[in-house]
């Protein structure tokens, strides 16, 4: 699960090591935090 979070990270975000959208959550996985237009 991690290398493809970090596969998809590195294809949406601007900066791979400072995420915006697929965001860690600790002790429960990931969350996706879309962008409200």
């Amino acid at each position: 699960v991690d290398v493809h979070i970090s596969r998809l990270r590195r294809l949406i975000e601007k900066d791979a090591q400072k995420p915006e959208y697929i965001l860690t959550v600790r002790n429960v996985g990931y969350k996706f935090d879309e962008e409200e237009s």
